[in-house]
């Protein structure tokens, strides 16, 4: 299964690559701090609502890493095959 992504990430442009590697590290390291931070927390609640938001937030940076990638990748296809 990850030859099949990793295939796949090979077929698109070197800036989709870099938005989605881009929105992956983003994403992982917002994860790991949120993670940090909640071993702190002590049972905080405050400090368990900013974590709980981290990790959303890390999901949505992945999202977009991997959509915005893509997107920008087929509007320059649509563009290109408008060309001919």
């Amino acid at each position: 299964m990850i030859r099949k992504i990793a295939a796949g990430i090979n077929t698109v442009s070197k800036a989709a690559k870099q938005s989605i590697v881009l929105g992956c590290l983003a994403g992982t390291a917002l994860i790991l701090a949120a993670a940090a931070l909640s071993s702190k927390a002590g049972g905080s609640p405050r400090l368990g609502f900013l974590c709980e938001s981290m990790a959303k937030t890390a999901v949505t940076l992945f999202a977009e890493g991997v959509f915005f990638g893509l997107l920008g990748d087929f509007l320059l296809a649509v563009v290109d095959r408008g060309k001919k």
